[in-house]
């Protein structure tokens, strides 16, 4: 049997388009070796790596005193700085720094720089990496401690199909704000992050607002908490959180997963699911933390804060599918 010839092949030439290279800027001075990369037009990227250099500096040489000169223009970021060397014990890691400059809200965020804390009455050291966050005139404004590289890699991939990384950054930069306020024993911050009521996430400050009635409905399944329970919850939790942060010597937080979910039948909200361990130098607890935003408003909106301690049954745990938004 003879095959039929077909003259209709086409040849397309499979070149892939070249990827922008990446701007990178590098500074050498005081004994660090700075390297920068960014994308995009960053003009005050000079002063950024000016700020840098000059907090480094301060970290390495861990005098408080020195410290709260530098930021006595700025009493918020004074306050966490010293906290943060007092508690926290931090040692910069590299002389050499590879670091990524990405624009956010209400800036830009110079992003891991990696340090050494440590906790003695635990017995404990940790490799941790900060993130530097500037405003839009290059000014630091405020230091955290980062989430994994792998989890942000993971969420970076999945906003390129839902097209949200906006939202996505925000969610990150909040967990990574709500773990360092631990960190620095801010209980203000904590406590307002339990808030009952909806809140807005405004700067680097969180504020309260009233949430809108019936708006969010909690929907209980099986062995669930009814939604009574999760905010008791939240009290006796911070009445404990204060005598531990009075009491104890060392603090370590950390989380055992972390998830962004987000809601089909409304857009802009998101639920975060986080699992994490606390350890003190007399205490120790785990727990659960659920987190319901909307960001479908000019800023932010917290619907939801749900806390179950020592709670690890995937079947009682509360989670996005518990809630309904009625907008």
């Amino acid at each position: 049997m003879d095959k039929p010839t077909f003259n209709s092949t086409i040849i397309l030439p499979l070149k892939e388009k070249p990827l922008e290279a990446a701007s990178q800027i590098t500074s050498t001075a005081a004994g660090w070796n700075l390297k920068l990369t960014y994308d995009g037009e960053v003009p005050v990227i000079q002063k950024i790596q000016r700020a840098t250099i000059q907090f480094l500096n301060l970290l390495k040489e861990g005098n408080a005193k020195h410290l709260a000169a530098a930021f006595a223009h700025d009493a918020f970021l004074r306050t966490k700085a010293i906290n943060y060397l007092k508690f926290n014990h931090p040692r910069p890691l590299d002389d050499s720094i590879q670091a990524r400059i990405n624009k956010t809200a209400l800036g830009y965020e110079l992003r891991r720089v990696r340090v050494l804390h440590r906790y003695p009455s635990l017995h404990k050291q940790s490799t941790e990496y900060l993130v530097l966050d500037f405003d839009h005139d290059g000014n630091l404004i405020d230091l955290n401690t980062s989430i994994s590289e792998n989890l942000y890699q993971n969420f970076v991939q999945q906003s390129q199909f839902g097209k949200d990384w906006k939202e996505r950054q925000t969610i990150i930069k909040f967990v990574e704000k709500y773990r360092t306020a631990y960190l620095v024993r801010d209980l203000q911050t904590i406590n307002l992050m339990f808030a009952d009521d909806a809140l807005i996430i405004v700067g680097r400050k969180i504020e309260h607002k009233k949430l809108p009635k019936d708006v969010v409905r909690y929907q209980r399944f099986e062995k669930q908490p009814d939604y009574q329970y999760i905010r008791l919850t939240k009290e006796k939790y911070l009445q404990r959180l204060q005598r531990v942060f009075e009491a104890q010597q060392d603090i370590f937080l950390n989380y055992g997963s972390f998830r962004m979910i987000r809601k089909n039948n409304v857009k802009g909200v998101y639920g975060v699911e986080m699992r994490q361990s606390y350890h003190s130098t007399t205490y120790s607890d785990e727990g659960y933390l659920f987190l319901l935003i909307d960001f479908s408003e000019a800023d932010p909106l917290i619907y939801v804060r749900a806390w179950q301690p020592n709670e690890w049954n995937d079947s009682v745990l509360v989670r996005t599918a518990n809630f309904r938004i009625y907008k």
